[in-house]
């Protein structure tokens, strides 16, 4: 109880902040990181994210059966 004589009531504890998951996906016959990164982030120029986040030095070669992330944002 405060001085004033009112009863002092407690915040309720902040939600813990829950961090969006990165996508997995399997690569398929006949895609490409640039149709991935359209589908995905609507800009097929950040295929060079996925790239990067995957460790694939030559985006232009992926294998179809791999299973990459896709980060979010």
């Amino acid at each position: 109880v405060d001085p004033t004589g009112k009863a002092e009531i407690p915040e309720p504890p902040a939600e813990p902040e829950v961090k969006p998951q990165n996508i997995t996906y399997k690569i398929k016959w006949g895609d490409t990181l640039w149709d991935i990164a359209d589908t995905y982030y609507k800009n097929p120029w950040r295929y060079r994210k996925i790239a990067r986040f995957n460790n694939i030095k030559n985006p232009d070669y992926i294998i179809s059966g791999t299973t990459i992330e896709i980060p979010v944002e």
